[in-house]
């Protein structure tokens, strides 16, 4: 083969081999898009969910808190009435006489 034969042989050569890498770096470019758009998925999917674990756990919080304030009121409230109670029996031992025309009053 003459000289410039084999010239157009290697032309044809690295043109057929830029092909093909361009060809490669396209796919590959692809891929990488793609892993890259599965990972902003993952990583939203992932946001939402935390963001639902913290909002029940928000509101598990906000439901103990009131549970706690209902028995915080119904402990003051017994209290209250137990006082109440203890200073009615102590006016009782205090004045008999003003029980006893109480009692008949009513």
């Amino acid at each position: 083969m003459h000289w410039y034969q084999w010239l157009i042989v290697g032309v044809v050569a690295l043109v057929l081999m830029y092909r093909w890498l361009t060809h490669v770096a396209e796919r590959l470019e692809r891929e990488a898009a793609a892993e890259r758009a599965q990972a902003q998925l993952r990583s939203k999917r992932e946001r939402e969910e935390a963001r639902r674990r913290s909002a029940a756990l928000d509101q598990a919080r906000a439901e103990d808190y009131r549970q706690r304030q209902r028995e915080a009121a119904a402990r003051r409230e017994e209290a209250a009435r137990q006082h109440a109670l203890t200073v009615a029996r102590q006016r009782q031992l205090a004045n008999p006489t003003q029980h006893f025309y109480d009692w008949m009053r009513s």
